[in-house]
């Protein structure tokens, strides 16, 4: 009974309005001008009434489905983005860590080791010792350590898999420049001078009111 009544109800506002839209003036003349038309223009103007009725109330409608159009790319685009972010964080937890810092005093001891390896005589060894480094294009956040070693009267096979040696004592280190010439004391041997660079990242500095408290 409820909805009964309550249909009845709608039912009498909507005669109520109508009734009232028929006695304004408007509608008044637009039922005269209506009245006035042939059957065929009659005909015409309802289907466009009709028409232009349908597109009022299918614009609700298509305002919600575009808006939610517009939610759904908005949606996929975020998704996407997060996807990406996560391959990238378990990409980067994938990589192995960052080698540990080399100083010079670290290549000077390794580079002593490759020319123990080498069983050269001690008077072929002229010196290991710090050499500045510098090298051009390099970020400021990497720190250089350089090495020189010097050697005397050595061949050719010897300068070839000494420095191979050396370049290779440490995954960071580069052959970054190489001098030989004829020895003196025998022209059948060479003096040779390489210069070792290796590069490794600057630890990070720690923020301010996070340093080492004193206990």
């Amino acid at each position: 009974m409820a909805l009964e009544d309550v249909k009845d109800n709608v039912r009498d506002q909507i005669k109520a309005i109508w009734g009232r839209i028929r006695e304004t003036d408007a509608y008044l003349q637009l039922s005269e001008k209506y009245q006035s038309l042939s059957p065929t223009g009659q005909k015409l103007s309802m289907a466009g009434v009709i028409f232009v009725g349908f597109l009022l109330v299918m614009a609700v409608p298509y305002s919600f489905y575009s808006g939610s159009q517009s939610s759904i790319e908005e949606y996929e685009g975020k998704r996407d983005t997060v996807r990406q972010l996560f391959k990238v964080n378990r990409e980067a937890a994938g990589l192995p860590p960052a080698p540990p810092p080399v100083t010079s005093n670290d290549l000077q001891t390794m580079a002593r080791q490759q020319l123990t390896n080498a069983r050269l005589a001690p008077d072929q060894i002229v010196g290991v010792n710090e050499s500045p480094a510098n090298v051009p294009g390099i970020a400021k956040t990497i720190d250089q350590a350089g090495v020189q070693v010097s050697l005397a009267k050595v061949n050719l096979k010897q300068i070839v898999d000494i420095g191979s040696d050396l370049q290779n004592m440490q995954n960071t280190a580069r052959m970054m420049g190489l001098e030989i010439k004829a020895s003196a004391a025998d022209p059948h041997y060479y003096d040779v001078i390489y210069k070792i660079v290796a590069f490794s990242a600057k630890p990070e500095a720690l923020p301010a009111g996070k340093k080492g408290k004193k206990k």
